[in-house]
């Protein structure tokens, strides 16, 4: 196909339900669900998705233990469903900071991201770097080559990270992130930026625009 007759439509997923629903939340109803979920912390991190091994959860598992090791408050929660869910569910029984909810559909997951300061996901990210825009929860992943193509929208130190594939390199960037929200804050920012760039009606507009394109249609 002629390079000029390509166009990028840019994947993504209908958000604005979400976003009504972020405006629902304040921090006193964010602190209230903290309690009932037991989590006594500021710094937590969230998983959301499916648990299979190109998610590679037993690497984040052994990432997040180094993480607790320096920062003692770190907690984490898990949200999804899949093959794998029972290493989490072990996981969590043995260590008390871990906190596993099962699979949270849609609005279901609003309070869960909101509680949470960065999304966690060293192996496979596809759509789910939309929802990290959308909530402002800064996505942290490594290069590990088995990426979906969504993971383009990821500008590495902008709004959001990705480190090379090393547990060592990965546990710290985690670290540094939660101790530094001058940082956090900035990749926080550019994230709302993105979440208006990756839009359904942007998506569409590309659509029907790359048909026009190719179809010399004026």
């Amino acid at each position: 196909m002629a390079p000029d007759k390509i166009t990028v439509v840019n994947n993504t997923i209908a958000v604005e339900d979400l976003k009504n629903e972020i405006l629902k939340w304040d921090g006193r109803k964010l602190e209230k669900i903290k309690n009932e979920l037991n989590i006594k912390t500021n710094n937590i991190g969230i998983f959301v998705g499916g648990m299979y091994k190109e998610k590679r959860l037993d690497f984040l598992l052994k990432s997040l233990e180094k993480v607790r090791e320096e920062i003692n408050d770190f907690e984490m929660i898990f949200i999804g469903d899949g093959p794998e869910k029972d290493v989490i569910i072990d996981f969590s029984k043995k260590n008390d900071w871990v906190h596993y909810f099962g699979e949270k559909n849609g609005l279901e997951k609003v309070p869960y991201f909101l509680i949470s300061k960065l999304f966690l996901m060293p192996g496979l990210v596809g759509l789910a770097i939309i929802d990290t825009f959308v909530f402002r929860v800064p996505l942290i992943t490594t290069d590990c080559k088995i990426h979906s193509p969504e993971i383009h929208y990821l500008e590495n130190e902008i709004n959001g990270v990705m480190t090379e594939n090393d547990l060592c390199v990965y546990s710290n960037a985690i670290i540094s992130m939660l101790q530094n929200e001058v940082k956090r804050e900035k990749l926080k920012k550019n994230c709302i930026i993105a979440s208006e760039k990756y839009t359904m009606q942007k998506m569409v507009d590309n659509f029907f625009n790359g048909i026009c394109n190719a179809l010399n249609y004026n």
